[in-house]
């Protein structure tokens, strides 16, 4: 059997996680456009087309290079 290492990694909650708060605040952002802010119809489509792409290189970066710890999740 090979020999097993361990590593130390400090455990925070999940409501401290910079990549659960990035994609809360995405999704009210397509919420809040798409049902209530008066804005043309043109211009929520393009809104709701840069979230996703947006929320997405937020998480990448946040997990690659921000992400010094994990939740008891992802044990």
């Amino acid at each position: 059997m090979a020999d097993q290492q361990y590593t130390r990694v400090p455990v925070i909650s999940s409501w401290t996680s910079k990549i659960n708060w990035t994609q809360v605040v995405a999704s009210v952002i397509a919420l809040l456009v798409s049902l209530g802010i008066p804005v043309d119809d043109s211009l929520k489509v393009n809104i709701l087309t840069a979230i996703p792409i947006v929320q997405g290189a937020a998480t990448w970066v946040f997990r690659t290079w921000f992400t010094k710890s994990v939740t008891a999740a992802s044990l």
